[in-house]
């Protein structure tokens, strides 16, 4: 099947294997792998039997010109990013890492890297959508009812705008993200 994706995309492959051929060459990703696929970026894929994906999609905006599809690597490099604010926080400066591997030219909609030592965030309202991929260790949200939820490597989830949440990670964590800001 060839294509030209009609919008952005995050792409979690969640159980199987799908194969993805684009210009920049091709790869199979299995359980727990990421693709970045910017719109229009022209691409083939195939499903050998079955695959469960989630997806992150934004179709307002147009691709940086030329942008190609990012194979996640789960160990790609990271840079020191900001910490959350020290008002928010219930424990220690974490010392927060990140790769923003894309990103649209209004930086609407992005993917990336992140890590983090362990840290304690008191209930914060979310300004964006925020799709998280736990690569390594734990964390748990608890939500502005007090109801708590731990999510553990290989978990996914989303945080969507609007939502008030704390944060307690008792062990590095290390994360793909998608985040996506919707201009008021």
């Amino acid at each position: 099947m060839a294509d030209d994706a009609p919008q952005h995309e995050l792409l979690v492959v969640l159980d199987g294997e799908i194969n993805i051929e684009g210009r920049e060459g091709g790869a199979s990703l299995r359980a727990g792998c990421s693709l970045i696929v910017p719109k229009g970026g022209s691409f083939r894929w195939s499903v050998g039997d079955q695959a469960k994906l989630v997806f992150m999609r934004y179709l307002a905006e147009d691709a940086q010109g030329g942008a190609g599809l990012v194979f996640v690597d789960p160990k790609v490099p990271l840079s020191p990013s900001g910490s959350p604010a020290a008002e928010l926080l219930l424990s220690d400066t974490p010392s927060c890492r990140n790769n923003t591997l894309y990103a649209t030219p209004s930086r609407h909609w992005s993917a990336g890297v992140w890590d983090s030592t362990p840290y304690h965030r008191a209930p914060m309202v979310y300004g964006h959508y925020e799709l998280m991929h736990i690569l390594e260790g734990s964390v748990r949200i608890t939500d502005d009812q007090g109801r708590a939820t731990t999510f553990e490597q290989d978990s996914i989830f989303l945080v969507p705008k609007g939502a008030k949440c704390s944060w307690l990670s008792e062990e590095h964590v290390r994360k793909v993200w998608g985040i996506l800001r919707i201009p008021s």
